[in-house]
């Protein structure tokens, strides 16, 4: 039977900047499912060793030695990834717990690589010594000396892939993995996280439906927020000023494409019915779709998250943004 199409709807942002808010909004949208936990993210498309590392290497940039270690690396990524929550998997695994949320998602994942490597063999290949410790290396030498000397043979993966022939591939196992992870009601699944925000059309090819939703916000009050949080240093990065270069870093020439809204934290928040018309054009919705509108997003709630630079008793480093960071910066 032929697995139905599902629709992608993924918010990203630049941490802190609100898109909690996107994502309990999209949450009274009526089939329209989630994981049930904001803090989750499908990490799979655009972390190292990911799908777009595989896209680039064997297709893009292919060689002989990227392609077999892109395999490898993302076999290795399935591997760690996967898990079901388990008692063993917790203690085996990175936390991800893949196919708790995805199930199948080991299987799924491992039928995907062997679509995509042709051919494999035994043989010495020297591009993985460098990630053996020096123990490891020394002692490999060694039993090599004394005979053993299939010590050093690897599996070597074939893989090569004309564009169109990868992105069917990917597309049906992305959408296998998202159609098994929602009720059999729902036409569309919410994914945080999932591209990264800064050019998000290089990972809407391989979807057959997808919509992309950014979500950006002052500076000040990102900066507060971080600076309030346990792990806000990532976002701040030790003082105001590289906050500030990474803010304007992270922002330089951004894309925008008919699949990709950006809108603002403080819209969603203080002009919510109007900012709610946009995300239903842009989602291709009506108000309808929006059978449980209140349950989970209150923008009266939110709106004391907007404008908390005012009352900082840093005000030093808020003026800081503000000089710098101007044209983001909303009063």
């Amino acid at each position: 039977m032929e697995t139905k199409s599902i629709k992608v709807v993924e918010l990203s942002g630049y941490s802190f900047s609100g898109k909690s808010a996107v994502y309990d909004l999209l949450s009274e949208f009526e089939g329209y499912g989630n994981h049930g936990d904001f803090e989750f993210e499908f990490d799979l498309m655009r972390v190292s060793n990911g799908i777009l590392d595989l896209y680039n290497k064997l297709v893009l940039n292919w060689s002989p030695i990227r392609s077999s270690e892109a395999i490898r690396a993302f076999n290795d990524l399935i591997v760690s990834y996967g898990g079901d929550g388990s008692l063993a998997s917790r203690l085996t695994k990175n936390g991800r717990h893949y196919d708790k949320f995805f199930p199948g998602f080991t299987k799924t994942s491992n039928n995907y690589i062997n679509q995509l490597t042709l051919a494999t063999w035994k043989s010495e290949w020297p591009f993985l010594y460098k990630s053996d410790d020096i123990l490891t290396t020394i002692l490999k030498k060694v039993l090599f000396r004394l005979g053993y000397k299939k010590i050093f043979k690897k599996t070597v993966y074939l893989s090569r892939f004309e564009e169109r022939e990868f992105v069917d591939i990917t597309k049906n196992y992305l959408n296998t993995l998202f159609v098994n992870s929602v009720s059999s009601g729902d036409k569309a699944i919410i994914l945080n996280n999932a591209f990264e925000p800064f050019k998000p059309s290089v990972s809407h090819q391989f979807f057959n439906n997808v919509k992309s939703i950014v979500v950006d916000r002052d500076p000040r009050d990102t900066y507060l927020s971080a600076l309030n949080h346990s792990a806000g240093n990532a976002i701040i990065g030790g003082n105001v000023k590289i906050f500030v270069q990474r803010f304007k870093i992270y922002r330089n020439n951004l894309e925008n494409t008919p699949k990709t809204l950006r809108i603002n934290f403080e819209s969603l928040v203080l002009d919510y019915e109007a900012t709610l018309d946009v995300i239903y054009t842009h989602l291709e919705e009506n108000c309808s779709v929006h059978t449980m509108k209140g349950t989970t997003f209150n923008p009266g709630s939110s709106s004391n998250n907007v404008g908390m630079w005012k009352t900082s008793k840093n005000q030093e480093d808020m003026n800081y943004i503000a000089k710098y960071l101007e044209e983001f910066c909303i009063n």
